[in-house]
């Protein structure tokens, strides 16, 4: 049977065509493989040396997992036929089986390589560990001994102890355990390692501040977010397309014994570190000499005051995620910190929390709460926040997001709307342009002033709705315009409907804000909202590259002439990435400084990359903190425990 599978196979692949796409080859392949198990007995294969039985059990049954998108059944089939029989041959043949299903699956657009390549080497370690868990060289000799060893070295993360203690979490980081549970959730093998040296400098910061090896300890990934599209659109109830950056924060928490929350901090991109000491109390404040603790202390006085906690922390973290880039630093470290007083607390049973915080979504818009200050319904009062007016896509973005994939939400309430996977062929880079995007004192009127510009119009045009289309819930700008369209009887993209807006705003002035700041404001929330960022995300999923240039060019514009929170560099980086080849750019983030994304052809991604940043570098001299570099989605903030990666708002 091995003979007439490799004679037809190699008959297939000399009559296929070499224009022929390799998810074509193996489709073909699939179909002869399927005819070849029809005729044979699985259960008497099952029984055949493993190097005769692979191509039929094992590259059929992964190609057929591969064909319905199934990975935890490909994963299933490779390791359970991996403990039958271990031979040199056969370790070998299902090895090169498994990695040709990969090869050939992994060009389809809907089977991601890195992603599917991580979850059978999962699974195939997991059955290694079942059948050779108590091998040695002398019981079984037919092996040879640099299959043993090979073997051996496979085991070895498998003996470091999952005791969730400080030490054994330690041990993870180094033993690369940690690594291979970041590839598992979507990562890069070469980020996951990055990823991993974060988590053990981390665990090593904690033990430097006297920490107890002994100690319960958590570890949590929290990337940043990158804003594709929904510019101020979260707070006015709009729409945003989102993903998770592949940077952030690798945090390590232990649990203390009293009421206190120590924190230390190492920042790659400006060299800081620095720690602070913080009361577990609802009054707590950040220390005059560490405003970069003023986040961490609005998590404490928020979950302090709502929940009661009484147990304290010691957090350490490290940040690959470049400072103040509009890439939501701050709001990740509330994410952070809420995670770690969460699992140090057991808040997963709190009735409270289980009573009022049903779905992710509810995590989520709590978050952003606790950020700005404002009530999250009956049981859970707002507490000082931080002096900004945001909403909840930040948090939303850094807890929900999947690897490789956008995801469009609706806000206010939060909700998901739609989920796609970004086709392999594109990637993005992103331009950090050194022109630091922080809400300080002297920039917090000019970041609030959107928001309130929003609340105002809503509020105007709420006025002036018709009673039977007003809704009963507190005026924003999205549930207005939906008014206006349920009025009018049309969809909220209409242009009638903005026309109807503009007309209602034109001879209105509120709080010293006048008609056409409002009009300005309300038309680049309608437009972005209800038109760029659905038909963005039609586009971007049907892979109309034409239609996607277009309406980020459009969203560009509005952030420039109607938003007015660009700065020269980030009016300059998106129609320079053009330019130089890219097929969309944008500025993204809160404004007056920060980031903008290119999305690129993945071929051309890092040369594209290379003359951006020496033409940024040209024209902004003095920008020396800038960074460029290329990036896919990456997974939401995930909870490491051993080898398994759990989305963090769900663990």
């Amino acid at each position: 049977v091995t003979l007439v599978w490799r004679r037809r196979s190699r008959a297939l692949e000399e009559k296929a065509s070499p224009e022929a796409s390799a998810s074509t080859k193996a489709s073909d392949l699939y179909q002869l493989w399927s005819r070849h198990l029809e005729k044979v007995d699985i259960t008497r294969a099952a029984t055949l040396p493993l190097h005769v039985a692979v191509p039929f059990v094992t590259i059929g049954s992964c190609v057929r997992a591969l064909q319905q998108k199934d990975f935890c059944k490909l994963s299933r089939s490779y390791a359970s036929t991996a403990t039958r029989q271990p031979a040199r041959q056969s370790y070998n043949g299902l090895s090169c089986a498994i990695s040709a299903a990969i090869s050939r699956g992994s060009t389809h657009k809907q089977c991601p390589a890195p992603s599917l390549f991580a979850a059978t080497t999962y699974f195939h370690r997991k059955a290694l560990c079942v059948k050779f868990k108590n091998m040695n060289e002398t019981a079984s000799p037919a092996l040879g001994g640099g299959t043993v060893s090979a073997i051996r070295s496979l085991l070895q993360p498998e003996q470091i102890p999952k005791d969730h203690s400080l030490h054994g979490l330690l041990q993870q980081a180094n033993s690369g355990v940690l690594q291979r549970s970041l590839e598992y959730s979507g990562m890069t093998a070469d980020e996951s390692v990055l990823k991993a040296k974060m988590f053990a400098s981390a665990a090593e910061l904690l033990l430097q501040s006297g920490s107890s090896l002994d100690a319960s300890a958590a570890a949590f990934w929290v990337p940043g977010r990158i804003e594709v599209a929904g510019k101020h659109t979260d707070y006015a109830g709009g729409r945003s397309l989102l993903c998770a950056a592949t940077r952030g924060f690798a945090a390590v928490s232990a649990v203390r014994a009293d009421a206190a929350c120590s924190i230390r901090a190492s920042f790659a991109s400006t060299g800081l570190r620095a720690s602070a000491q913080l009361p577990l109390s609802s009054s707590a404040e950040s220390p005059a000499d560490a405003p970069w603790a003023l986040h961490p202390a609005a998590a404490i006085r928020r979950l302090a005051s709502n929940f009661s906690i009484e147990r304290g922390v010691d957090i350490a973290f490290e940040c690959d995620l470049p400072e103040a880039s509009g890439m939501s630093s701050s709001s990740a470290v509330i994410c952070l910190c809420f995670l770690s007083l969460a699992h140090a607390n057991d808040l997963h049973a709190h009735p409270i929390l289980r009573r009022r915080l049903t779905t992710e979504e509810d995590l989520c818009h709590y978050l952003g709460c606790i950020e700005n200050g404002q009530d999250f319904g009956e049981g859970l009062p707002g507490h000082k926040g931080v002096g900004t007016f945001g909403g909840s896509e930040d948090h939303t973005a850094i807890m929900c997001c999947e690897a490789n994939r956008l995801r469009t939400y609706s806000f206010c309430p939060t909700r998901l709307l739609d989920s796609f996977e970004l086709p392999s062929s594109l990637r993005f880079v992103i331009g950090v342009s050194g022109a630091l995007a922080q809400k300080s004192a002297d920039k917090m009127e000019d970041y609030n002033n959107a928001a309130i510009l929003a609340q105002h119009a809503a509020v105007t045009l709420a006025a002036q709705a018709d009673a039977g289309t007003r809704g009963s819930a507190p005026p924003t700008l999205a549930a207005a315009v939906r008014d206006i369209a349920k009025e009018l009887g049309l969809e909220t993209s209409h242009e009638r409907v903005r026309a109807t807006a503009m007309k209602r705003l034109a001879t209105t002035k509120q709080d010293g804000h006048g008609a056409a700041a409002l009009q300005a404001r309300a038309w680049q929330f309608m437009e972005e909202s209800e038109v760029i960022v659905p038909r963005l995300s039609e586009a971007l999923r049907d892979g109309r590259l034409d239609e996607v240039s277009a309406l980020v060019d459009r969203s560009q514009q509005l952030t420039e002439s109607h938003l007015q929170n660009t700065v020269a560099e980030t009016e300059w980086l998106p129609a320079e990435a053009r330019r130089v080849g890219a097929i969309a750019a944008s500025a993204f983030g809160a404004g007056f400084g920060g980031s903008c994304w290119a999305l690129v052809h993945a071929a051309d991604a890092e040369m594209i990359k290379e003359r951006w940043e020496a033409a940024y570098r040209a024209e902004f001299p003095l920008r020396t903190n800038a960074v460029f570099f290329c990036l896919n989605p990456g997974p939401g903030a995930l909870r490491l425990c051993g080898d398994e990666a759990s989305q963090a708002c769900r663990a």
